[in-house]
């Protein structure tokens, strides 16, 4: 099997220099890397979960360039790999955060943050659904997960919480009457405060909702790593006149990381083919858009003239021109 030049891998290899030594073997620990068939090392597992989670690529996106940069792998495959990652990938959160030891709050006790993000549909211009996390900071499970439409805003009426849970929020759920609510309940909430106002649950029914999270705090810790290494950390600082904003450097960085996550240098132009091969519509899903019969029929009717008999041999023969091209053309357009 031909493999990705060292050079196009190299790029790749610096940010996976930032995950924890035992990537290889807390992979074969948690059982995400079994066997090296299609994806043959943990590190190309890795970069399954950086394009899915990270850039935000669909199961045949994903198949599409692992097809390119190895050899035809479907979108199935590619989902059931994902599914078993999510102990793994969570591990790894938990070693680079340095949170193994934490202490057990008492009995009855949870440590919650909640937040809320947005989310795009392919081909969508704006935000198209909103989704609400909560989740245990001490043992990183989410306990809770939501998704609406974009016209339902971050609250705190989204979530369940119970007595003795320490709610961590921001300013966004700085409301007076839900902190009430849920202070009623029996938490203590926590939030910054708005100076003008004091389930799992997933609409594609699937079951990779919780590994495209995990994957998604993984990304931006791997992105952190690197800007602080590549960054002056006073950037930040907030007690002096700033002369750099740090989310430039970030952007940077951010396009590297994602160029050598998707590594378009080492696709094999030969597996073009397979590639679309697994981006197709199969028979039995949804149909692709096409132009409705009516509209057919009313562009023939457009698009076939009758010129005015002039010279009779001459008028003939333009008008069997025009309709074989314009037969041709909504042949095309029905195709």
């Amino acid at each position: 099997m031909q493999q990705p030049s060292q050079q196009a891998n190299t790029f790749f290899e610096e940010f996976v220099q930032d995950l924890p030594s035992n990537l290889a073997s807390s992979a074969r620990e948690f059982k995400a890397f079994t066997r090296n068939r299609k994806i043959t090392t943990p590190q190309e597992l890795m970069r399954i979960v950086f394009l899915y989670c990270g850039l935000d690529q669909t199961f045949r996106e994903v198949a599409a360039t692992m097809s390119l940069l190895h050899e035809k792998i479907t979108d199935s495959s590619i989902r059931e790999r994902l599914l078993i990652c999510q102990p793994w990938v969570k591990a790894v959160i938990r070693e680079m955060l340095a949170i193994k030891d934490l202490p057990k709050l008492q009995e009855n006790h949870r440590l919650l943050l909640i937040d809320g993000t947005t989310s795009q549909a392919p081909g969508s211009k704006g935000t198209d659904y909103r989704i609400h996390v909560t989740i245990d900071l001490l043992t990183l499970e989410f306990v809770d997960l939501t998704v609406t439409d974009k016209y339902i805003g971050e609250s705190l009426n989204h979530y369940q919480v119970k007595p003795g849970d320490i709610v961590i929020a921001d300013r966004g759920y700085s409301r007076h009457p839900q902190i009430v609510e849920s202070m009623n309940a029996g938490a203590d909430v926590i939030v910054r405060v708005h100076i003008n106002s004091i389930q799992i649950q997933d609409l594609r029914n699937g079951t990779t909702a919780s590994v495209w999270l995990y994957g998604k705090i993984l990304y931006a810790i791997v992105l952190e790593k690197k800007v602080n290494r590549l960054s002056n950390p006073r950037w930040m600082n907030l007690d002096r006149v700033r002369k750099e904003a740090p989310w430039r450097i970030l952007k940077m960085v951010k396009e590297k990381f994602n160029a050598s996550v998707i590594l378009v240098g080492a696709w094999h132009q030969e597996r073009w083919e397979e590639a679309l091969e697994v981006l197709r519509e199969r028979p039995r899903r949804r149909k692709l858009q096409q132009i409705p019969q009516a509209a057919i029929e009313l562009l023939a009717q457009t698009f076939n003239p009758v010129q005015p008999c002039g010279d009779g041999v001459v008028c003939e023969l333009f008008n069997q021109e025009v309709k074989a091209s314009t037969q041709t053309f909504i042949e095309q357009m029905a195709a």
